[in-house]
């Protein structure tokens, strides 16, 4: 009698071909005015054992400027999967984070917009920075119970790009003046 090797399909999910900007911000003030990303992610799985009913996602911001570097998580949030896409193999878009908003990446301890200000910076002069963004993804049945998850701190996270921010500093508008009083006195 021979033997037999038995193999259990591979389970799997992938966001497909998500992308990231550089970003160029030019204004007198040598400080970005917002900062933010508006996230649309096609996710993928297949093989899975259970349909997914849900997706934890975490998005994670590392920044680097000048030297001084932070991160933070700016959001999580889990947004059910429509019952039409609860299948064990699928894709679905999620595109509504934060309420349709964009999600802001100046304030608190991540970004402050002054991390780009520049009193020294003349007209031209750009201060750069770089951002990664990590997104975790872990996909729920309907009891809440974990079915497949890829994250950072598994170093494996959906999604891992990075990203450069320029802020170019303009020179102030002002108002000169020149000529002549044409003055004479007699």
């Amino acid at each position: 009698m021979g033997a037999y090797l038995a193999t259990q399909p591979t389970q799997s999910v992938a966001a497909s071909d998500f992308q990231v900007n550089d970003v160029l911000i030019r204004n007198t003030e040598g400080v970005p005015q917002t900062l933010s990303i508006n996230p649309s992610i096609t996710l993928n799985w297949s093989e899975l054992q259970t349909a997914p009913a849900s997706v934890a996602f975490s998005f994670y911001v590392e920044t680097s400027v000048d030297g001084s570097s932070s991160s933070t998580t700016v959001l999580s949030e889990s947004p059910t999967v429509p019952s039409d896409s609860e299948t064990t193999t699928n894709s679905y878009t999620f595109d509504s984070f934060n309420s349709g908003s964009p999600i802001s990446l100046l304030g608190g301890s991540l970004l402050s917009a002054s991390t780009y200000e520049d009193s020294t910076a003349g007209d031209g002069d750009t201060t750069n920075g770089s951002i990664r963004l990590a997104i975790d993804a872990t996909l729920k049945d309907s009891n809440g119970n974990t079915i497949i998850a890829r994250t950072r701190s598994a170093g494996d996270p959906l999604v891992d790009k990075t990203f450069t921010v320029t802020m170019e500093h303009l020179k102030d508008s002002s108002v000169t003046a020149d000529g002549s009083a044409n003055t004479n006195g007699s």
